[in-house]
Parts: C-alpha cells; sequence; structure tokens
C-alpha cells in the first residue's frame, strides 16, 4: 500500500500531466478523439488521462505503452510528454530556503520543473 506522500506525489503528478496533455493538444488544434484515435487507443481513456483521474478519484496511472503511444500522437519523445512543472509542497516537506527538494520518484527536478 502507497504511503500517503507517494499517494500525494501520485496525485500531484497526475494532475500536472493532464494539464500537460490538454496544452499539447489544445497548441496542436487537436480534439480528445483524435488524438486518442492517432495514440491508438480509446477516447475514454485519453480523457480520464486528460482529467488526471481514472476511477473513483484514484489519480491516473497510464501505463508505458499508453504514455509511448501518445507521445508518438503528439510526434515528441515520451521524455519530453513527461515535463511538467513540480510543486514539492505537495510531499508535506520542509524545504530550506534556496534548496531543491528532489522528488519521490527519480529525475532531474531544476528551476521548478522536473522530468522522470
Amino acid at each position: 500500500m502507497p504511503t500517503q506522500d507517494t499517494y500525494s506525489l501520485t496525485c500531484a503528478f497526475a494532475k500536472k500531466f493532464a494539464l500537460r496533455l490538454r496544452s499539447l493538444r489544445e497548441s496542436r488544434g487537436l480534439t480528445q478523439e483524435k488524438v486518442a484515435e492517432l495514440a491508438g487507443m480509446n477516447t475514454n481513456t485519453y480523457q480520464k488521462y486528460e482529467r488526471g483521474i481514472l476511477d473513483e478519484d484514484k489519480p491516473a496511472n497510464p501505463r508505458l505503452s499508453s504514455l509511448l503511444s501518445i507521445a508518438s500522437a503528439f510526434e515528441m519523445d515520451v521524455s519530453e510528454l513527461l515535463v511538467v512543472e513540480y510543486d514539492s509542497s505537495v510531499t508535506g516537506r520542509a524545504t530550506p530556503a534556496g534548496q531543491n527538494l528532489a522528488p519521490a520518484w527519480t529525475g532531474q527536478h531544476r528551476d521548478g520543473v522536473t522530468t522522470i
């Protein structure tokens, strides 16, 4: 069972990832249906990722194959797709001024942006 800290991070990431998907889609003038078609997935599934929620308020947690398909639909590398802003305050841990904390997942944290 994930800890509350991990659950909070997962929820925060799912929300930010959802905003990233919507932004990418809108900037390309695509509909949710078209992105789902290009990614080879059900429209409902893509819509859940874009909302950041799967079922009963559980955060969206796409499989690697889904992430690769979505990245392909947007004609980008999966590492570019996963660049989201990350707010370390969701962890509930104190951060000394001027010090960057790495998030609970592995990745790089620079200037308020975390890549995983």
